[in-house]
């Protein structure tokens, strides 16, 4: 009862959102034992602010699956990310015992059958040709491969479909207990492992980068836009989007009016200016694409959906940019991905990345100088 105290109390002063009444009252109507099937906003699986509905559904059930919808399951009307849980509701003896850890089935959709516009995608043969049975095309989806999984897990045959996997209550990430599926992909929590190993063996050693590298972005704030067309004169800055970072030639370059901008933005603004040679990694939507800031973005205002790495030493700096570009890197990073509408990472994550060096330090730093020289050569061409 503390935590569905807890849980009352919260919603009594920060407003109650509906996903939660929605659960709590599913979770009151099943009897004991009893089971339930619910759909739920993805964000509520990781993020901070729902932290005490997954305290209580801990505390109340037991979790037999958590699916996490493909994207594009509830378009073109919906747009927001979603999960599917099914939770088995505990007697008031198991809610009063100490709980012994219990496997979780989880699973990840890649492919949903429509996209983003509502438009049937169809399942085609190696060349090209639609699929048909019984005469009749079919949805290129995978939710019959999950569900088959899933049987098969429930029966104790181990999971059939590739994205689809255990874990035991126990591996629950505290103190916010994230239950997104995505932090425990196996293949993503084998990079951290491999480098951890790596580590243990006499020639290597492990940093965090944030032990390493300034990690940081920039401040969310209210764009001061330069009128339509305008794109020089007094006070004009090129604005670069984290699309027009990532082109060679900065397509999506946006522009602001400094004279439109009050003391609060301007502040914002010199606070948005990237480097050249900074580390830029996006933040949201794709995730992880990691950028080395060239002479262009020298000086200019850039979104603060770009996270900063800054390590003043140069052969050390494109060693890290190599790694982070790396499976091991982006791996370690994309475990950490959250968000309902729109997948984001943070610079804590960022910051919490390993990275291996080996203690002669002669092979790492032939590693950064080899791909600066790379570097180099691709931003001269």
């Amino acid at each position: 009862m503390i935590l569905k105290d807890s849980l009352i109390k919260e919603c009594q002063t920060t407003g109650t959102p509906p996903e939660i009444l929605f659960l709590e009252r599913c979770i009151e109507w099943i009897k004991e034992k009893g089971i339930v099937g619910i759909v739920i906003a993805r964000g509520a699986l990781d993020n901070r602010e729902s932290a005490l509905m997954r305290n209580y559904i801990l505390r109340n059930t037991k979790i037999l699956a958590i699916v996490n919808c493909h994207e594009n399951t509830f378009e073109p009307y919906n747009g927001s990310k979603a999960a599917f849980l099914i939770l088995q509701k505990k007697t008031i003896e198991e809610m009063t015992q100490i709980e012994n850890p219990y496997k979780i089935f989880m699973a990840v959709s890649k492919k949903i059958g429509q996209n983003s516009r509502g438009e049937a995608i169809l399942k085609k043969n190696e060349n090209a040709k639609e699929i048909l049975v019984n005469g009749q095309p079919v949805l290129d989806h995978d939710m019959d491969e999950i569900l088959q999984s899933y049987r098969s897990w429930s029966k104790g045959e181990g999971t059939t479909y590739d994205f689809s996997f255990e874990i035991s209550s126990s591996e629950i990430d505290r103190p916010y207990l994230n239950l997104n599926p995505v932090k425990y992909i196996p293949l993503l929590n084998e990079s951290i492992k491999k480098v951890v190993e790596l580590g243990e063996s006499e020639d290597w050693e492990i940093h965090r980068l944030g032990d390493i590298a300034k990690v940081f972005n920039g401040p969310r704030f209210k764009r001061p836009y330069a009128d339509d067309g305008v794109t020089s004169g007094d006070g004009i800055l090129k604005y670069y989007t984290g699309t027009a970072s990532t082109q060679n030639k900065g397509e999506n370059i946006k522009y602001l009016d400094f004279n439109k901008a009050n003391n609060a933005q301007k502040k914002q603004l010199q606070q948005l200016k990237i480097y050249k040679d900074w580390i830029l990694i996006t933040d949201s939507g794709t995730l992880g694409r990691i950028i080395r800031a060239r002479k262009e973005h020298d000086g200019v205002v850039a979104t603060n959906n770009l996270i900063r790495v800054v390590i003043d030493d140069e052969i050390l700096r494109s060693y890290v940019y190599q790694f982070l570009i790396s499976e091991l890197g982006q791996n370690q990073m994309l475990r950490h991905a959250y968000g309902t509408n729109q997948d984001h990472i943070e610079p804590w994550h960022v910051q919490d990345v390993l990275i291996p060096f080996s203690k002669d330090e002669n092979i790492w730093k032939n590693i950064g100088k080899t791909a600066l020289e790379a570097q180099d050569k691709l931003e001269e061409s």
